[in-house]
C-alpha cells in the first residue's frame, strides 16, 4: 500500500480506540481507574476554590474546564482520559507509517 494512501488508518485506530474507552468507562457511573477517586475529588475540591492535595498538575485546569463545559467531573474526567488515549493511539500508529 502507498503511504498516502493510508492516511487513514491511524485516524480510524485513535478514533475506535477513544470511542471503545468511552463505551468501557460509561458503562458504570464510578470514577474509572485505581485513581480515578482522585481526579474526582481534586477536581471538585478546584471547581469550588480549594486545592484537596499539594499537586500541581497541568491537567487539573483542563480537567475543570471539561467538568464544567459538561456539568459531571466524573463523566469530564472520562472524556479526557479517552480523548487522551486516542490521541496516543493516533501518534504512535501514525509515526509507525
Amino acid at each position: 500500500m502507498n503511504q498516502q494512501n493510508v492516511w487513514w488508518i491511524p485516524l480510524l485506530l485513535g478514533l475506535g480506540c477513544m470511542l471503545s474507552q468511552l463505551y468501557i468507562f460509561r458503562s458504570v457511573y464510578w470514577a474509572p481507574g485505581l485513581d480515578g477517586g482522585y481526579y474526582v475529588l481534586q477536581v471538585q475540591g478546584l471547581m469550588q476554590g480549594e486545592r484537596i492535595f499539594q499537586d500541581n498538575s497541568l491537567l487539573f485546569p483542563l480537567l475543570v474546564w471539561i467538568g464544567r463545559l459538561t456539568g459531571d467531573v466524573v463523566l469530564g474526567n472520562e472524556l479526557a482520559a479517552s480523548f487522551f488515549c486516542g490521541v496516543s493511539v493516533l501518534f504512535f500508529s501514525a509515526t509507525a507509517i
